[in-house]
């Protein structure tokens, strides 16, 4: 059977999708983050679908200029081109499915991946970032599982890519196969304990 969509499309995207507030507040908090695969260059448009039918969303974007023959313009693109994060209930499975430029929910052995909150809520802070980590305890190396003890991602795990003074600190994407490369200012970080993320 054809689906259809709403006969009034949407025709104007979201206007900061990166820190909108989901229209579906009655989304239950302890269901997890989901990782839904796009079509090329619709998770714009994805986002905008999921929006009116009241699906919470999270769409990283960046910042990137572009040269045009005339003029330099900063544009924002999504983060992880292909990729949207959804929060939704059994309920609405079929709905985002059926939704135009959706293409699967990714999923792996039969088990949907999952996005860590801490993940989710570390992406949404990158606007905060300043430039450089100070890596205060002795015996970290370049590769190390490591933890920030400070700052807005106090809590955060990561791998230490650079600990000489001006470190960077690789966020794992795991459930797309990709990762962040972030700089924090005047932030600690610290060992990470014996635990896998959430």
């Amino acid at each position: 059977m054809k689906i259809q969509q709403p006969n009034n499309p949407i025709t104007q995207q979201p206007n900061n999708p990166i820190t909108q507030q989901p229209n579906n507040l009655s989304t239950p908090l302890h269901l997890p983050w989901r990782v839904v695969q796009t079509r090329s260059r619709s998770e714009k448009k994805v986002a905008g679908w999921f929006d009116r039918l009241g699906i919470e969303y999270y769409l990283p974007l960046q910042k990137r200029k572009k040269q045009w023959s005339d003029r330099v313009k900063t544009v924002e693109e999504p983060l992880f081109s292909g990729y949207i994060f959804a929060r939704f209930g059994e309920s609405d499975r079929y709905s985002l499915l059926c939704t135009a430029g959706v293409v699967r929910i990714v999923s792996f052995g039969g088990t949907y991946a999952e996005m860590p909150e801490e993940q989710i809520k570390a992406l949404r802070q990158m606007d905060y970032l300043d430039s450089d980590v100070i890596v205060v305890e002795a015996g970290l190396i370049t590769g190390q599982d490591v933890m920030i003890s400070s700052g807005p991602f106090k809590g955060l795990e990561g791998k230490l890519l650079r600990h000489d003074g001006k470190g960077k600190l690789l966020i794992e994407i795991t459930a797309i196969g990709k990762g962040v490369v972030i700089e924090l200012g005047r932030t600690k970080v610290t060992v990470r304990p014996h635990a896998e993320f959430a």
